[in-house]
C-alpha cells in the first residue's frame, strides 16, 4: 500500500448507512445493490477516502471537507472508518491524492486518498468489510444536520472558509454569520 504517513490508522467514508442494513428480504449476510451503487461508487477505479483518527472531533473535519465539496448539500451525514489494517488485508491500495481532495478547506486536502485499482473482487470485498461494521455499529459516527450546521459555522468563525464560498445547496441550508 502507498502512503505518505505510516501511521494512517483510519480512512474515512460518507455511506448511507439504511443501504447497509440487513432488511428482509435480504438473505443473511447479504448486500444490497444499492449500497454499493450508491455508497462505494467509484470514478477511474478508485474511490475517494479521508485521513482521520478514531475521535468524533477528528471526524468532524472530514465532515468539514465533505461539506465544502463543490456537490455537497446539507443533510444528517455517516461516517465509517474503515481501518487501514482492514484494508491491508484484502490487498486493497491506498494511495495519497491531496490534489483531487474535493474541498475548499486547503488544510484538509492533505488528508486526501484513493482507494486504487478497484476490480470487481476488491469492491465485493470492501462492501463486505463495511456491511460487517455497519451491522455490529464498529467505527461508525452520525451527525445530524444540525451538528453538520454547527461544524461549517465554527469553520466560518474560524476563517477557514467564507460564507461565500460556500456551494448554493449548503448555503440555503444556514443562516449567514454575522
Amino acid at each position: 500500500m502507498q502512503n505518505s504517513n505510516s501511521s494512517l490508522k483510519f480512512l474515512a467514508r460518507k455511506i448511507a448507512r439504511s443501504k447497509w442494513e440487513e432488511v428482509p428480504p435480504l438473505k443473511p449476510n447479504g448486500i444490497w445493490a444499492d449500497a454499493i451503487c450508491n455508497c462505494i461508487r467509484t470514478t477511474s477505479n478508485g474511490l475517494s477516502v479521508w485521513a482521520s483518527q478514531e475521535t468524533r472531533e477528528d471526524v468532524s473535519e472530514v465532515v468539514l471537507a465533505l461539506m465544502t465539496a463543490k456537490n455537497a448539500s446539507l443533510s444528517k451525514l455517516n461516517i465509517l472508518l474503515l481501518e487501514k489494517s482492514e484494508l491491508d488485508a484484502i490487498n486493497l491500495e491506498v494511495k495519497l491524492s491531496p490534489e483531487s481532495g474535493d474541498t475548499l478547506i486547503n488544510d484538509l486536502k492533505a488528508r486526501h486518498h484513493d482507494l486504487i485499482d478497484l476490480d470487481m473482487d476488491k469492491l465485493c470485498d470492501l462492501a463486505k468489510l463495511i456491511s460487517g461494521q455497519v451491522r455490529s455499529e464498529k467505527y461508525i459516527y452520525t451527525f445530524t444536520a444540525g451538528q453538520v450546521k454547527e461544524i461549517i459555522h465554527n469553520a466560518i468563525r474560524a476563517n477557514r472558509i467564507a460564507y461565500d464560498e460556500l456551494n448554493e445547496n449548503v448555503r440555503k441550508g444556514i443562516r449567514q454569520p454575522s
